[in-house]
């Protein structure tokens, strides 16, 4: 991901609860919550409505038990995963950014 500076107003990052608030206070983005993802009709709705492809970026653990716990049933998560790369690593953390031709 880019600076936070950088990041343009709507970019839609999807994280788990840790990086959440640091991502609304620190960045033009907008931040969602991985559980939202698929179970929260007004975020498909208002922010999702064309599904994965509305995502600019996952912040995310992949080793993560919350993250596997997560994935089932999240048909627009697991898409967003399977149509993106990763370009930044911090530990154990990959940000990946979603490219929704791929």
């Amino acid at each position: 991901m880019r600076r936070s500076a950088d990041v343009p107003p709507g970019d839609i990052v999807v994280c788990d609860g840790y990086p959440w608030l640091d991502i609304r206070l620190r960045t033009r983005a907008t931040p969602l919550y991985l559980w939202q993802i698929d179970d929260d009709p007004a975020v498909m709705r208002d922010l999702l409505p064309h599904g994965y492809s509305d995502i600019s970026y996952l912040l995310l653990e992949p080793s993560s038990p919350l993250t596997f716990k997560a994935l089932p049933g999240r048909a627009t998560l697991r898409a967003a995963i399977a149509h993106s790369v990763v370009v930044a690593r911090f530990g154990d953390i990959e940000i990946d950014k979603v490219n929704p031709s791929r």
